[in-house]
């Protein structure tokens, strides 16, 4: 499994950090865990096509995680036409939203069949011969009765938790059952909603071997400071940096 990150930046772009995307390689194809990153013009860079991929996982509905969904659908409605594709979506509102909103702009009708945006549930969600997703409810939006999922990616016999946004300051506890349950490979989590000395407790219980930072509006440096402290990496994702495990 391969794993890419196309956008690290917090709500908003900074200089050399596009919103929330990570890319997935596995067998011979691509999956994304959010899109808030203009996904299908860094395929087009690195010399990718559309039709590998297979499926993308939106973590939550607020435009830095989503926001690039639309575009990827509207490109391969009228220009990439054998992409054939899934994409998951917390809110069913919003999957009808995007339908409706390309095929304002292009005229004619999306093929749901070819381009499908689904509901995503609870529990294992999809399952190819490369990868298996297993959607894990966070509390991001709670106060808002809204719906965030973080993912959890098995391939190649290795699997990656990809944690979303959580909850403000943690208060849901829901890390625990997102990544500090099974044992994984790598926890990718956002560093944007709580501080330090809340998430520390949930580091000595998070039974990986990698941790990377993403979605960081913090000191850099207190984040760096914790490798060495754990028995696991810890890492600061940066966009274009790519893991193998």
């Amino acid at each position: 499994m391969r794993i890419k990150f196309v956008g690290t930046s917090h709500g908003v772009p900074e200089i050399g950090r596009f919103n929330s995307a990570s890319m997935i390689e596995a067998g011979s194809s691509l999956y994304y865990v959010d899109a808030g990153a203009p996904i299908i013009n860094m395929l087009i860079n690195d010399k990718r096509h559309p039709a590998e991929v297979k499926a993308i996982f939106i973590t939550h509905c607020h435009g830095d995680h989503i926001n690039m969904l639309p575009h990827f659908v509207d490109l391969c409605h009228w220009y990439y036409r054998d992409a054939a594709f899934t994409a998951f979506v917390p809110e069913e509102n919003v999957i009808g939203n995007i339908y409706t909103y390309v095929e304002s702009l292009k005229g004619g009708t999306v093929d749901r069949e070819r381009e499908r945006l689904a509901l995503v549930k609870e529990g294992l969600l999809y399952e190819d011969e490369n990868i298996r997703v297993t959607a894990i409810p966070t509390y991001h939006l709670h106060q808002q009765g809204r719906p965030s999922f973080a993912y959890r990616i098995e391939a190649d016999g290795k699997s990656a938790v990809f944690t979303g946004d959580l909850s403000g300051g943690l208060e849901m506890g829901e890390l625990d059952a997102v990544a500090c349950a099974e044992p994984s490979d790598i926890v990718i989590i956002e560093k944007a909603h709580y501080s330090l000395s809340v998430l520390e407790p949930y580091l000595e219980r998070m039974k990986t071997k990698e941790l990377w930072f993403t979605h960081v509006n913090s000191s850099f440096d207190e984040l760096l400071a914790l490798d060495g402290k754990y028995p696991f990496r810890v890492k600061i994702a940066n966009d274009n940096d790519e893991i193998i495990i």
